[in-house]
């Protein structure tokens, strides 16, 4: 596996689970605009975190690994 193809692969995979949070989002709107301002940017971030636990990351991981680079593992708090 050459270091560009695992690039362009977690570019996708994370595109992907952006894709998703996104969806997330519209899905949780209502909700999302009942949380108070102090508190909705964690409010986005836990709607975040469920589209990244949703999915299944082993692969992510191990490209990123591959690549030297974060793997994930304390994301939850800054997704």
């Amino acid at each position: 596996m050459s270091a560009s193809a695992s690039v362009e692969e977690v570019r996708e995979q994370l595109a992907a689970i952006r894709e998703r949070a996104l969806a997330l989002e519209d899905e949780y709107e209502a909700e999302l605009g009942q949380v108070h301002p102090e508190f909705r940017e964690g409010a986005h971030n836990l709607v975040h975190y469920l589209a990244l636990h949703e999915t299944d990351t082993q692969r992510l991981r191990r490209s990123l690994r591959h690549l030297g680079l974060y793997s994930l593992a304390h994301a939850e708090r800054n997704v």
